[in-house]
């Protein structure tokens, strides 16, 4: 977790296969644009059909609460550990505070 490239971004724990969604037909955890806070879930890494909850921790510069700008990764793709999963943004930011 941290500062990314691309701005502010929550990174993969370990390596495995990132899932936006519990099941393939079900809805997203997230999407972009929505708001997120401590705890979250925003997506599922497998590893060896081991599903581990990926949720939004803040601290390590990420706020509290924040809203999702973008995801790096797509439903189904390969993370490296590390890698960067989501970018968000402060609220404050959108409140002008």
């Amino acid at each position: 977790m941290g500062t990314g490239v691309e701005g502010l971004c929550q990174c993969a724990a370990q390596a495995g296969r990132f899932y936006r969604r519990p099941e393939p037909q079900a809805p997203t955890y997230v999407q972009e644009g929505d708001e997120v806070q401590a705890g979250r879930t925003i997506g599922l890494i497998e590893v060896m059909k081991t599903f581990t909850p990926i949720r939004y921790e803040p601290g390590n510069h990420l706020p509290n609460p924040a809203r999702i700008v973008r995801f790096f990764v797509d439903d189904g793709g390969d993370v490296e550990e590390g890698q960067a999963l989501v970018e968000v943004q402060p609220l404050e930011a959108e409140r002008g505070t």
